[in-house]
């Protein structure tokens, strides 16, 4: 999302049809090329940022969301972290945990929340980019969080089967995929039956996939 206002507006909306306090928001304080040490950077309030908008009776979250694997959002110091580069200049996986109840049953879980490097021209920079972000962020849930449960989603921009960059066949998350001890991926099912969720592509991209490391996929 890019403007908190208009955020703002469609949870009072949702909350106004279902019940005062029935949704709630959190949104990240970074975005692509939004660090003020960065040449040229551009305002916050003008990027793309993820959000999480949640059901109150059912999502509880513990503690404040926070950035992965940046050396410090907003800092000098982020610019020399590769990750920096990987994550869309700036446009780091976003967690947040909470305590998930359904069917009286109570979770804890991470929730990740990540967009892209989107497959802009050249594609192919684009694509080693979000791979390397992708292995990166593999790495990293596996080594900080391997008993954790954790659902990864959002903008992934990619599909999970094969690469919708021209020139490549691996999916930039096939680290994810070769990692089926850890992480399944419910939508990769659409993938291989050859569904699309764009008009654009003959694949399922961007919202369309998640994946998970938690007994927690229903």
């Amino acid at each position: 999302m890019v403007s908190e206002t208009r955020l703002q507006n469609v949870v009072a909306n949702l909350n106004s049809v279902y019940g005062a306090g029935r949704y709630n928001y959190v949104i990240c304080k970074y975005g692509s090329h939004t660090n003020p040490f960065e040449v040229d950077a551009g305002p916050l309030s003008e990027a793309q940022k993820e959000a999480f908008v949640y059901k109150t009776s059912v999502i509880s979250p513990v503690g404040t969301p926070e950035a992965l694997i940046t050396n410090g959002v907003n800092t000098a110091a982020d610019l020399t972290n590769p990750a920096y580069n990987y994550f869309a200049s700036g446009r780091y996986p976003y967690m947040m945990n909470a305590n998930v109840t359904l069917g009286g049953v109570t979770k804890p879980i991470r929730f990740v929340l990540l967009h892209a490097k989107a497959n802009t021209s050249p594609t192919t920079a684009s694509y080693t980019r979000r791979k390397a972000g992708a292995d990166t962020l593999n790495y990293t849930l596996n080594n900080l969080y391997p008993n954790d449960n954790i659902v990864l989603l959002g903008d992934f921009n990619d599909d999970l089967d094969q690469s919708i960059t021209a020139g490549f066949t691996v999916s930039s998350y096939s680290t994810f995929n070769a990692d089926a001890a850890d992480f399944f991926s419910p939508t990769l099912a659409l993938s291989l039956a050859g569904k699309r969720s764009t008009v654009n592509y003959d694949a399922i991209i961007d919202m369309w996939n998640y994946l998970t490391k938690c007994n927690c996929t229903t």
